[in-house]
């Protein structure tokens, strides 16, 4: 399927999902869609976790290479991700990372790879390493549940054997041997302060999640948040998605809270929190930008004179 064709697919089913969105809420009365209080809080804590991705990219940049600050790029590119469909935005890393730091394409898909494998080890860990410590049970697991997760597997599966049908591929040799010399140059302070800043992240995230729904008046368990995060890292790589996250994200707040609270419910909270979310992302990728444009500004200045 060629990118024109991608692009066009994503936008329709944007447009679609958004239209029976507005088809479900026009049928009722709602004096307000979320809390401005929860929304400002959730928000902090968005931009807290952004604060820490920037200090965890920062380990594997190289400094004495820096033309601008990695907090703008980290900003930038998980605005980007956030918005364009498939995870895509992805590649943005890897395009600031050459031009403002001159990190090879395969050093930089490297980090992403990392950061994306010990992303998910930490919440699926910390999913049961919860569900020990306070008896969860795997409620959302019902048919529609196990459909997902079949699918999402044998989706990953296919990316597997595509990777290793290519792995003699100079490229993907490359990014190979990068994941390796990168995993094994962590040193033990390097290790502590990587785990640190990744926890950090995900802590701050489940808080945001935590307080968008209640801006929508639900409060949720511990349980739910983790669980809702541990659904979206694979959702977001379905091939047919719409932007920011459009459908995916409502399917898994969906298959969490449905059990709890019945579909109708599940859904106008996903929608909320969807909505806060997409706002706060959009403040970061307007930050991002911005600080990207100042440090651009003061590197001409400086070449200047």
């Amino acid at each position: 399927m060629s990118a024109s064709w991608r692009w066009f697919y994503a936008c329709l089913f944007t447009a679609l999902f958004v239209a029976l969105i507005f088809f479900f809420f026009i049928e009722k009365d709602y004096s307000y869609v979320f809390g401005f209080k929860d929304l400002a809080l959730g928000g902090g804590f968005v931009f807290l976790s952004y604060f820490f991705r920037s200090l965890r990219f920062s380990m594997f940049l190289k400094k004495s290479d820096a033309r601008v600050g990695v907090s703008s790029i980290v900003m930038v590119h998980g605005a980007l991700n956030y918005f364009l469909p498939v995870k895509s935005g992805e590649l943005s890393f890897v395009y600031f990372a050459k031009r403002y730091y001159g990190a090879p394409a395969s050093s930089s898909l490297s980090i992403l790879l990392v950061f994306r494998f010990f992303d998910l080890i930490f919440v699926v860990l910390s999913f049961f390493l919860l569900a020990f410590v306070f008896g969860f049970e795997l409620y959302w697991f019902n048919f529609e549940g196990r459909g997902v997760f079949f699918a999402l597997a044998f989706f990953a599966a296919s990316v597997l054997l595509v990777l290793l049908a290519a792995r003699k591929v100079d490229f993907v040799r490359a990014v190979c041997v990068d994941v390796r010399s990168l995993v094994f140059s962590l040193n033990m302070r390097k290790n502590l302060a990587f785990l640190t800043a990744t926890f950090c992240i995900w802590v701050n995230s489940w808080a945001a999640f935590y307080f968008f729904a209640l801006g929508a008046d639900y409060t949720m368990s511990v349980q739910e948040v983790v669980s809702v995060s541990l659904l979206l890292i694979p959702l977001a790589f379905v091939p047919v998605q719409g932007f920011a996250n459009v459908g995916t994200y409502e399917t898994a707040w969906v298959l969490v809270l449905s059990s709890a609270l019945g579909t109708p419910s599940a859904l106008e909270i996903a929608v909320s929190t969807h909505i806060q979310f997409t706002i706060c992302m959009f403040a970061v990728g307007c930050l991002g930008f911005f600080c990207l444009i100042l440090d651009k500004w003061r590197l001409k200045r400086a070449d200047q004179g």
